[in-house]
Parts: C-alpha cells; structure tokens; sequence
C-alpha cells in the first residue's frame, strides 16, 4: 500500500521511464467524494479492449480540435438525436441511403437528386 503521490521517472530529457502493470488498475475519486482524473502526455493512447462509458457521462472531443472521428467497418448505431453543426456537411459513400421514417426539408432550402437529364428510375 502506498500513501501519497509517487514519481516514477523525472521530467529532465532522459529520465522518463515505461511502467508495465499486470492486472486490473481502478482509479477511484477521494473519499470524501472530490472527483479524480486521469491525465495521459501527449502521445497516443491505445485502447486495447471493449470501452464502455459510465451511465450519464461523455466522450467528447474539444470543439476547437481539428482532430478526426473514424469507425472500423462494423455497425455504428447512434441512439441518440444527431445534430451535424454550422455549415458543415453530411455525406454518404456510394451504398444505399435509407431514410426510414418522415423526412423534411427546412423552408427555402432545396432538395436536389442528380442533375437534370441523368437521374435514375422513377419509382
């Protein structure tokens, strides 16, 4: 049992060290219920296993980041509403689209399909 911060390695060039734990790690917030975080450097973060967040807390990517979001191929469900900010654009590969229930055009706002002369079968 250890009591108090401890220090593994130093930040002078040359002295930061790898620190390897074989087993399960839980960080838990003070007894007295003042909230801990974790804090990684700036390098990469690798997420070896299934990751799961808690009930009513978020994954969230800081607003001003230029940082990308990217899936692996298997299904992305979204339960939640999904809002594509400002300007930006939702764009779709060359598969299927399926809207599946009402859908709606916001007032002076266009709905285009192809370009005229090319579109497909009417149906």
């Amino acid at each position: 049992t250890l009591y108090g911060n401890v220090v593994i390695g130093s930040a002078t060039n040359g002295h930061s060290v790898a620190a390897t734990l074989h087993g399960s790690f839980q960080q838990n917030d003070d007894g007295d219920g003042t909230s801990k975080t974790f804090n990684t450097a700036t390098g990469g973060v690798y997420l070896n296993g299934h990751t799961t967040v808690a009930s009513n807390k978020n994954l969230h990517m800081t607003a001003t980041g230029t940082g990308s979001f990217q899936t692996g191929q298997g299904t992305v469900t979204l339960n939640g509403a999904t809002t594509i900010s400002s300007t930006n654009t939702f764009a779709t590969g060359t598969g299927t689209v399926s809207l599946n229930g009402h859908t709606t055009v916001a007032a002076s706002k266009t709905l285009t399909v192809g370009t005229s002369g090319s579109g497909g079968a009417t149906t």
